[in-house]
């Protein structure tokens, strides 16, 4: 991974490990080069992608301030590398249903743009918060990128995972969205009635490179699930 994005990584951390709120200052850009041993200029642009993703706000001549993109019950959609991500800390919890290595559809072959021979690990889980399952998520990731997944693993950040020990970190994504009528797993696992409606999120997940290594399917359910998008104007 590059420098800067390894620093804005970093930022981001200390902001949830020291649970900073909404208008908290952060240091300095010549702190923040001194800590980082970086450049000026490498951490301007750690800072630009975590303005861009609505997490900090920049005032001249005053600092660098934390937006507050963790609120209660809502899901941030312009932070779409996983739910854990997204909510507090202890609000989320995983029970993982499946972990299984499987051969491609010809769907998946499509939208991971794999081979037909190629190995695919299958992830099932559903999501919890204290009101009860949030989310059904059914992925898909291409064993040749990740080389080991468990259910160990898979109760915790996924993406966090691929991080530390694969190095990679999503570069883009392609999100699409429809209110349907929940199908059987998913109204199953969200503890719903037939016939109930929620939202079908469906995610590719890319390299830097173009490269897809992650396809998502995830049902929210429609009560429990709330969502909210931070934008920055230029």
């Amino acid at each position: 991974m590059v420098k800067y994005k390894e620093i804005a990584h970093a930022i981001t951390q200390y902001i949830e490990d020291n649970d900073l709120k909404q208008h908290d200052k952060l240091p300095v850009i010549d702190a923040l080069a001194e800590q980082f041993k970086a450049s000026k200029s490498t951490i301007i642009k750690a800072l630009d992608i975590l303005e861009a993703k609505g997490q900090i706000y920049q005032v001249q001549g005053s600092g660098i301030f934390v937006r507050e993109l963790r609120l209660d019950g809502f899901v941030n959609l312009n932070r779409p590398n996983g739910l854990s991500q997204s909510l507090h800390k202890g609000d989320l919890i995983n029970k993982v249903i499946e972990v299984s290595i499987i051969k491609p559809t010809n769907e998946l072959i499509e939208q991971l743009a794999c081979e037909a021979n190629e190995d695919i690990y299958l992830v099932k889980r559903t999501r919890y918060t204290a009101n009860g399952p949030i989310a059904y998520e059914i992925s898909y990731y291409r064993k040749k990128l990740i080389k080991y997944m468990d259910k160990e693993i898979a109760s915790g950040s996924i993406f966090r995972y691929l991080r530390e020990h694969y190095n990679i970190d999503p570069g883009f994504s392609n999100a699409y969205f429809k209110i349907l009528p929940l199908d059987a797993e998913a109204t199953r696992y969200l503890e719903e009635t037939p016939g109930a409606y929620g939202m079908k999120l469906i995610n590719q997940f890319f390299l830097p490179n173009g490269t897809i290594f992650d396809y998502s399917i995830t049902w929210y359910q429609k009560d429990r699930s709330h969502f909210f998008v931070p934008s920055t104007f230029y």
